[in-house]
């Protein structure tokens, strides 16, 4: 049976880490280039949105309500920073600098709770290692999310719980 949310969940793993390693060379260059920076973030969010149909996927394929839960809470979530980070550049910058904060707190918790959903939902997956591997770096990623301080480090552990997300949703495809 072809799943198609958790290819489109797939994809959009791949578009955040793009965004996430793009991050991260953003940082090791010192290169701050505010429309790059903008376009990153921006497409950031298009990766977690994407990704976030993988907890629709779970809803639909396996019955998890935690998984429609997580799909919900994401599609809110996910847009307080990108929209921040913009207005940074704007003279609404004072409201950016309050969403852009609470932004990186809410895509920690969304992280969380993508974690706390790919461990619920193990046992139905058939992949249950795999799965619950990614479950438990997801949580990580999310911890680190949470703090402003340490979102460099966040999109660094964001790499392996992408990679491993997605493998066990292809694994899922059987």
């Amino acid at each position: 049976m072809t799943k198609p949310l958790f290819i489109v969940a797939a994809v959009g793993y791949i578009i955040a880490m793009i965004a996430a390693i793009w991050y991260i060379a953003d940082w090791a260059f010192l290169y701050t280039d505010a429309i790059l920076d903008i376009a990153m973030w921006w497409v950031f969010a298009v990766g977690l949105l994407l990704g976030s149909f993988a907890f629709l996927g779970y809803r639909s394929y396996y019955g998890s309500s935690m998984g429609l839960a997580t799909f919900i809470i994401s599609l809110v979530f996910i847009w307080f920073y990108p929209l921040g980070y913009t207005l940074w550049y704007t003279p609404l910058y004072f409201i950016g600098i309050f969403l852009e904060i609470i932004g990186v707190v809410l895509i920690g918790v969304m992280m969380i709770l993508w974690g706390v959903s790919k461990i619920v939902v193990r046992n139905k997956t058939g992949q249950m290692g795999v799965t619950l591997a990614a479950g438990i770096i997801f949580i990580i990623t999310g911890g680190f999310m949470c703090t402003y301080l340490f979102l460099l480090v966040g999109c660094i552990v964001l790499l392996p719980a992408a990679i491993l997300g997605m493998t066990s949703l292809f694994l899922s495809l059987k």
